[in-house]
């Protein structure tokens, strides 16, 4: 019955989606879209794509193999050239320095394939909204954005759940396999949402409250760590531009006045979920410190992360010097750990060392450095703090190792080029007196 709605549901969303090309008669948008919706759907039927089929290779992998392979016929060859992809490119060179020396070849084919499918869609969102401005495009994009979310809704409504917390406690993701991965489409969803312009969505505040219940029924408190900045921005940003400036003073004390009694509620509501993370940040001290040292109760915290980060990096800050600049190779934590490391910025460096280290935060920091010399606006602020909400997930899990999170920074970093590219065309073409 499930796989039934499913299918149903999925090739409704793809019929809307070829309807909304029709009109705008662009493969590349086209192109956008469907590899998105694609991804949903795959993901949807995980019992039958996630298992390895061909040379170790998942349905969903050889996927992704294919888009990449296909965007070279529709991504125009110059845009692969340009010089907002050298910050990947120089730590794709990483990646692949590191599994020379390591021996890690199969497991870095996995990585790159990542990291390329990462650029096809920040490449295709940046070409599409060049073409049809960002309206329209992330209109396009809720399409198949959708899918996930009209399964989370009959989920719930069916009572289809899975337990996922040691309280009791359960997630409603829409039939997917793992809320982790879930909680990122809907965070995606969010940032959508959020970042449309209010004159081509009606009830927008009341969209993003339902997308933060959805989000909420998925229960990851990572992906609702990560979507506070992005709350906070756009809340407080709509309801500023909803009234005159003479009674903005006002607005901002009622805001503030707001929000002190909105913690003061859902604090205790949700101190359960989230008391480790005090616990850890008032003894972060105590807890720098190799892993044998962790107690029974120490290791326990935050869903036993901080005792994880402490194993991955006492191990590397413990090998030798080579390992230190380029990393134990890709993937490698699976040759010796049982878990990931809940943490990029820990596994980055397990990885690929200081170098791989090093060339990731230059491509994290580049999009956000260009934001921050642009004039602020509410789109640049909603931008920042999606950034900011990027950095915070990758603090708690690694979003970047799935594709649908890859999706989430891909689209991000597209909307960032093309914000920051059309305001320097704007700011060029202004008078100067």
């Amino acid at each position: 019955m499930w796989n039934v709605l499913v299918f149903f549901v999925g090739f409704t969303l793809l019929k809307k989606l070829i309807s909304s090309i029709k009109k705008l008669k662009c493969n590349q948008a086209f192109f956008l879209a469907f590899v998105i919706w694609l991804r949903f759907f795959l993901s949807a039927y995980h019992e039958f794509t996630f298992p390895p089929l061909i040379a170790g290779m998942s349905i969903n992998a050889l996927a992704s193999i294919l888009v990449i392979a296909a965007s070279f016929f529709v991504i125009p060859t110059h845009l692969w050239q340009i010089k907002k992809l050298l910050p990947l490119y120089f730590f794709i060179l990483c990646i692949i320095i590191s599994a020379a020396l390591s021996g890690q070849f199969i497991q870095s084919i996995a990585v790159i394939t990542k990291w390329l499918y990462f650029i096809v869609i920040a490449l295709l969102t940046y070409q599409v909204m060049k073409r049809h401005g960002e309206t329209v495009t992330l209109n396009l994009l809720l399409i198949p954005f959708s899918f996930p979310i009209i399964l989370q809704v009959l989920s719930i409504l069916m009572g289809y759940a899975k337990q996922t917390e040691a309280d009791g406690s359960a997630s409603f993701i829409g039939g997917y396999n793992h809320e982790a991965v879930f909680s990122i489409v809907i965070l995606t969803f969010l940032f959508l949402v959020v970042l449309l312009n209010r004159k081509y969505i009606k009830f927008q505040p009341f969209v993003v409250a339902f997308a933060i219940f959805c989000l909420l029924m998925a229960n990851y408190r990572t992906a609702l760590l990560g979507a506070i900045p992005i709350l906070l921005t756009f809340y407080w940003g709509y309801t500023i531009n909803s009234v005159i400036k003479a009674h903005r003073s006002f607005i901002v004390i009622f805001m503030v006045f707001i929000t002190f009694c909105f913690v003061a509620i859902v604090l205790p509501i949700m101190s359960e979920r989230f008391a480790d993370i005090a616990i850890v940040i008032e003894n972060a001290d105590e807890l720098f410190k190799a892993a044998r040292y962790y107690t029974d109760e120490e290791q326990d915290l935050f869903s036993a992360r901080v005792y994880i980060w402490s194993q991955y990096l006492t191990e590397f800050f413990n090998a030798s010097g080579q390992v230190w600049m380029t990393g134990f190779g890709p993937d490698f934590w699976k040759n010796s750990h049982s878990l990931y490391a809940h943490n990029t910025f820990v596994s980055y460096l397990y990885e690929f060392g200081f170098i791989g280290f090093f060339f990731f935060l230059w491509l994290l920091s580049k999009p956000v450095i260009t934001l921050l010399k642009v004039t602020a606006d509410s789109t640049r602020n909603r931008l920042l703090s999606a950034h900011i909400g990027f950095f915070i997930i990758n603090n708690a899990t690694m979003p970047l190792w799935q594709i649908e999170g890859v999706i989430f920074y891909g689209i991000l970093t597209g909307y960032t080029w093309f914000y920051c590219s059309h305001q320097q065309v704007v700011s060029a073409q202004k008078p100067v007196y």
